[in-house]
């Protein structure tokens, strides 16, 4: 479980995560997953125990109450605990 996000939402519905397990750099949003809608903080990111260690890629939208994203955030990388 990776913790990510301690936010306070005031006007919007939630966060919109994207995610990616991957060996190689991920680069593109594009090749993102849609992984979880965080309406709450903190958030977390369940993984099966066979990804310890690998590299998760991660990148957020805002989502506004009628359901229109925001811009991407920067993709960033954690490794899974």
């Amino acid at each position: 479980m990776i913790p990510f996000l301690h936010l306070a939402f005031y006007t919007g519905n939630g966060a919109v995560i994207y995610c990616a397990v991957s060996d190689t750099p991920v680069t593109d949003q594009n090749r993102l997953m849609q992984s979880k809608l965080v309406t709450r903080s903190p958030g977390n990111l369940d993984f099966s125990p066979g990804e310890r260690g690998r590299i998760v890629y991660l990148a957020g939208r805002w989502q506004n109450r009628r359901g229109e994203l925001g811009p991407w955030s920067e993709i960033v990388s954690a490794v899974i605990p």
